[in-house]
């Protein structure tokens, strides 16, 4: 159904999104099956969406490397990320590598973080925050992340 509307508008198609969800019908195994379903001709993608949430820079750096290594022709949009359960100190550390690192992968193509927002509206991730919860002005993070710190 979306085929069309990609080939009429001749806009870019991205696969279905998956998290960083791990087992057997998660994640990247739930979307080896689906490419492995999507045999067409006419079912071609331009990009692959991906979502993480987790508390180790490391692990975000491991997911972003191994989905590229499973779909090594399709770049990546990041389309949700988020540092959890770690301080908005913290989190604003982990942003600064963490952006710096995406900007030198020439497979990431865009990236977002989940929700700029503040913090009562953060869904459990306030340290991720990105404006005061009076909605005046930029947290760290939201600092960080507009290339303002």
């Amino acid at each position: 159904y979306i085929q069309p509307i990609k080939l009429k508008c001749g806009t870019a198609l991205g696969a279905p999104s998956v998290t960083n969800g791990v087992g057997p019908g998660w994640g990247t195994d739930w979307l080896s099956q689906f490419f492995s379903n999507c045999t067409l001709p006419s079912c071609t993608f331009d990009f692959l969406p991906i979502h993480w949430y987790g508390n180790s820079v490391s692990d975000f750096r491991a997911y972003v490397i191994n989905v590229h290594a499973l779909f090594p022709n399709y770049p990546l949009w990041i389309t949700e990320f988020q540092f959890t359960d770690v301080s908005s100190t913290v989190t604003a550390g982990y942003v600064r590598g963490t952006l710096q690192w995406l900007d030198a992968q020439p497979y990431v193509a865009r990236y977002s973080m989940f929700g700029p927002m503040n913090s009562p509206n953060m869904a459990g991730i306030p340290n991720g925050a990105m404006v005061t919860d009076d909605l005046s002005q930029l947290t760290e993070v939201g600092k960080i992340y507009a290339g303002l710190a």
